[in-house]
């Protein structure tokens, strides 16, 4: 009679299919749904940079919060996350959003979550948009509404590498939305993995404020320079 996974011991499923720790490669548990030993994840719940006040420029983002600096072990999961497409960190990053929501962001009232997009030629050739798998995770942890409805109409260059004011222009006027009127007196909560110049985070903020959203805060994995 054929075993299912749940019926073989898990030192015998270790030993099939052992998992490691995708920061240091320590052996892990079967049952380890953050694919990282504590060691790793407590480094990136205890971090450099925990939240900022909107900067200059970022005219229509109330709030940004940031759970890590962009560099070191969180860049490299990022990375892993996006390109190599290891969609199993989905839980620590999860994990770390919902920390800092709890802790930093209790008394802020949401009432949308939703992801920056990704323009659909761009998410046909990832497979996915690693910012709504994030966004739709949180949302559920937190018990919010999610929203998917915020698109990006226009193809752009990669921000990265580019100034800010190619930032500002390469991004402009780059997102619509499909259904209007959902957003309206709304606080939205806009979900992203990096924020560097804030250019991308805050054009989507100048676009839901457009369709009649109240106030816009952003939450990113990693804050980057």
């Amino acid at each position: 009679m054929k075993q299912t996974f749940s019926e073989i011991p898990k030192a015998a499923l270790n030993l099939i299919f052992p998992l490691y720790c995708q920061g240091c490669e320590t052996p892990l548990e079967y049952d380890n749904n953050f694919s990282l030993c504590q060691k790793c994840f407590e480094k990136l719940s205890n971090p450099a940079i925990s939240s900022c006040t909107s900067g200059e420029g970022l005219l229509f983002i109330k709030r940004a919060y940031h759970c890590c600096q962009y560099d070191g072990l969180i860049k490299e999961l990022i990375h892993k996350f996006k390109y190599n497409k290891k969609i199993f960190l989905k839980n620590a990053f999860i994990g770390l959003l919902h920390n800092l929501f709890i802790t930093k962001m209790v008394s802020e009232k949401i009432d949308i979550v939703m992801p920056v997009p990704m323009h659909r030629a761009d998410e046909r050739k990832r497979g996915f948009n690693q910012s709504a798998i994030l966004a739709k995770g949180l949302s559920e942890k937190i018990n919010t509404a999610f929203e998917n409805t915020l698109i990006k109409s226009k193809i752009t260059r990669a921000q990265a590498g580019l100034k800010r004011t190619e930032r500002l222009n390469n991004i402009k006027n780059a997102f619509s939305c499909k259904e209007q009127g959902c957003f309206h007196n709304k606080c939205i909560l806009v979900i992203d993995d990096v924020f560097t110049t804030g250019a991308t985070i805050n054009e989507c903020a100048r676009t839901l404020n457009l369709y009649g959203a109240s106030s816009i805060l952003a939450l990113t994995l990693a804050k980057g320079t």
